[in-house]
């Protein structure tokens, strides 16, 4: 039996993504009466559109940048066979571990991974299959949303297609990452939110709650924009808050049935928040590290992420390393156009999305913890953590293009000529990079292509993904190095996950982890490497800037090292204890 069952935190959060989904189905008739008057060729298109944006999410699967991607998959696989919510494991192999990694995150995401688990069998692609089915449900949150903001489902659709084809977006949510998936629930909690203000009803605010509660689950930046959320219930509600603020003095009993509603609905948010609460103030280790982990705003970090977001959003990358292609040049132009129509607007509706972008770019700023240089390279740890902006960008943008072929349309262009209009500018838009920028070129077009147009469906690429090496990390290296290293032999690393990783078949090696590596641990390692007779070290950067880590004057005095091979920017050696220490 899965020790999974043993586990307090899993009925938890089971509980918690269960009571979402009773409330989503029990507010469907809340939803409709707000949808009915979409057409049905409005279905058919936005079905079309959902196709194409699931088919671009699951044409191929790999794992994700900065460990993110084995991080979340490990941690649902060790949950499920030890009952553990940790990290991973960093001595041994998922079955025989004898040391777990902290975690560091919240459990939303791979409890709906250990879910899929459970139903399908352990494969850590389902952390990469989970993340672009979500990532694809969205494009509809996002129909939604705009359509909810502006009663115009034209809008809705251009901003469905806007989110569909973003190219950074498209090849985040094939890797197994959570915040494709945090999107899906961003979504979710833009439409109850939008559908509480409008029919006010308890149920829909209670979907509102749940679902936002759960929106932290995932990302707990979220935290941050909470005020937003309060502020615009003010906005929208003034006149009824007013009402209800001066009735209340007048004793009525109706007013304090409302008031014991709203210390309930606080009440079941703060309840499921207990655990989230918990980690982010005692438990959270990313508390101890400098800048105080999260929110550790520094000076300039609000123009620093000003640079970048530009930068990013025009794909003017000409630094150092290979260019990048994160955004369409053209949409982000819409984008810059309707937001600034937004703003000269002067409506609710319009601060609201505006203020959803500011608040998570306001996010963003605050735990940017990198320098772009005068060249305007970005640090490659900015690209994941900027996808959360993704939602109210496509509605911006969207906005922005509805506006526009007004505009046509009221010069006779006919309407049915507007997905040609759109295609051609995707098609003009990827092939305008083909051109060189500062002397560099930016991409070839061809290349780019292949994301919008794969010849593959749920292909596992993890060990082939060629691209931008700020993107696809680690490298097809890492993995024809590992399948070099024979099997059943301990794999000393710093990219220990992938060495316990199932894309080996019948895989027997253990992994040691260096990253914990340290005084209180060393003698774990040393017992570990004297049981096994087949030790391979795999050295990278981690230690050629000088023996400042406590685990590289470990590796360099406790083993003896016998070259084994080299490739590229790693070198590979054969090991054993040093004999002062068997």
């Amino acid at each position: 039996m899965h020790k999974i069952f043993y586990s307090w935190l899993f009925y938890f959060m089971c509980a918690h993504l269960l009571l979402l989904v009773v409330l989503l189905f029990l507010n469907i008739r809340h939803l409709w009466p707000e949808v009915k008057k979409i057409s049905k060729k409005t279905w058919l298109i936005l079905g079309a559109i959902f196709l194409f944006g699931f088919y671009l999410r699951n044409a191929e699967y790999w794992l994700g940048p900065f460990l993110d991607g084995y991080v979340y998959q490990e941690s649902a696989h060790m949950w499920i066979l030890h009952g553990q919510f940790v990290k991973s494991c960093a001595l041994g192999n998922p079955l025989d571990c004898k040391l777990f990694e902290q975690v560091l995150f919240l459990p939303g995401f791979p409890v709906i991974i250990a879910l899929v688990h459970l139903v399908f069998g352990i494969n850590s692609l389902n952390a990469s299959a989970v993340s672009a089915v979500m990532s694809s449900l969205t494009i509809v949150l996002v129909f939604l949303s705009a359509y909810l903001l502006f009663r115009k489902s034209s809008v809705g659709l251009l901003s469905a297609l806007v989110y569909a084809v973003i190219p950074i977006n498209i090849i985040y949510s094939q890797s197994g990452l959570s915040r494709p998936t945090a999107l899906f629930f961003f979504g979710l909690t833009i439409v109850s939110f939008l559908i509480a203000l409008k029919n006010g009803k308890y149920i829909t605010w209670l979907w509102f709650a749940v679902s936002l509660s759960y929106f932290i689950y995932l990302r707990p930046e979220v935290y941050a924009i909470i005020p937003v959320f309060l502020f615009f219930v003010i906005i929208f509600k003034r006149k009824e808050i007013g009402t209800f603020s001066r009735s209340f003095m007048k004793d009525r009993p109706q007013d304090f049935i409302v008031l014991l509603r709203l210390i309930f609905l606080v009440f079941l948010f703060l309840l499921l928040q207990l655990p989230a609460l918990n980690w982010l103030l005692f438990g959270n280790p990313i508390r101890n590290l400098p800048g105080n982990g999260f929110y550790g705003l520094h000076l300039g970090g609000i123009l620093m992420t000003g640079k970048a977001l530009w930068l990013q959003l025009f794909n003017l990358t000409p630094g150092g390393g290979e260019s990048l292609y994160h955004y369409i040049f053209v949409i982000s132009v819409f984008f810059v156009f309707g937001l600034l129509i937004l703003v000269f607007r002067r409506k609710k509706e319009n601060f609201f999305i505006i203020s959803l972008f500011l608040a998570y770019f306001a996010v963003t700023a605050l735990f940017y913890d990198g320098k772009i240089s005068g060249t305007g390279e970005l640090t490659y740890d900015y690209f994941r953590r900027s996808l959360m902006l993704n939602v109210p960008y496509s509605v911006i943008a969207g906005y922005g293009f509805y506006l526009v072929f007004s505009f046509l349309e009221s010069v006779s262009l006919k309407r049915m000529l507007y997905p040609s209009i759109f295609l051609g500018i995707l098609f003009v838009s990827v092939n305008a990079l083909n051109i060189d920028f500062d002397g560099k070129k930016i991409k070839e077009s061809y290349k780019i292509a292949r994301t919008f147009f794969s010849l593959s469906l749920f292909k596992d690429v993890r060990a082939a993904k060629a691209g931008d090496k700020s993107l696809i990390n680690p490298d097809s290296d890492y993995w024809e190095i590992v399948e070099k290293i024979p099997d059943d032999c301990l794999v000393i690393t710093s990219m220990g996950l992938i060495v316990t990783n199932d894309y080996f078949a019948d895989n027997k090696r253990k992994a040691a982890q260096t990253d914990l590596i340290f005084d209180t641990t060393e003698n774990l390692f040393v017992e570990e490497i004297k049981e096994n007779k087949c030790v391979y070290y795999i050295e990278d950067r981690q230690c050629r800037r000088g023996p400042g880590l406590y685990l590289c004057g470990f590796l360099e005095s406790r083993l003896d090292k016998e070259f084994f091979f080299a490739r590229n920017d790693y070198l590979v050696y054969k090991v054993k204890l040093n004999d002062e220490y068997l």
